[in-house]
């Protein structure tokens, strides 16, 4: 078997495609031969905690990838805000089908808003035009890491108390907004370490 470990590593970490070295090779064969749990267990708690601290948020939960987190965040939005069948949720039309889905999953139907060519992101004056009595969120998913005007979103929420602001992060982990990290602006965001 072939393994993805480089001895001569460059510095350069690739796009796609996975890469390891030691450190990860080791934490791996030790969660294996001594946690308590295969698929949750300390290691992951720790990392919860500390991923938590970093990015200043009460909680964080890990599952197994960007697409499922997603999926779980609308699904606890959709219990904790008690949103009703066909509410709906504000969605730029570029990104991944897995910003898009969770919301036709939980019953929920997305409101897209077409997008601003210089940057990707929703067209924000369309945004506010969107909102409807059944609008309960905003799915914000900044393209690469690059967001809209967060002040502007901000006062489109602060104008429309009864809507959420809802962070797919995936492709923006660790971007900010005048020192703000996005998912900060959010009451929840989801992220995901691939690539």
């Amino acid at each position: 078997m072939k393994s993805n470990y480089n001895e001569n590593f460059d510095g350069r970490v690739y796009y796609s495609g996975p890469f390891w070295d030691n450190k990860e090779i080791d934490a791996a064969v030790d969660a294996l031969k001594n946690g308590k749990w295969l698929s949750s267990g300390e290691k992951v708690h720790k990392f919860e905690r500390e991923f938590s601290k970093k990015f200043k948020v009460g909680h964080s939960v890990m599952v197994n990838s960007g697409s499922s987190a997603n999926l779980v965040m609308i699904a606890g939005l959709k219990e904790r805000y008690g949103w009703n069948d066909d509410d709906e949720i504000i969605v730029s039309p570029v990104g991944f089908p897995t910003t898009i889905a969770p919301i036709y999953q939980n019953r929920l139907k997305p409101v897209f808003v077409d997008i601003e060519m210089n940057t990707l992101n929703f067209d924000l004056k369309q945004v506010e035009d969107k909102i409807t009595p059944r609008t309960v969120g905003i799915f914000l998913s900044p393209v690469l890491g690059n967001p809209p005007n967060m002040d502007d979103l901000e006062q489109i929420i602060l104008n429309h108390p009864h809507v959420k602001l809802i962070g797919d992060n995936c492709d923006s982990l660790g971007s900010e907004w005048n020192k703000r990290y996005l998912g900060q602006f959010c009451v929840a965001w989801s992220s995901s370490f691939y690539p």
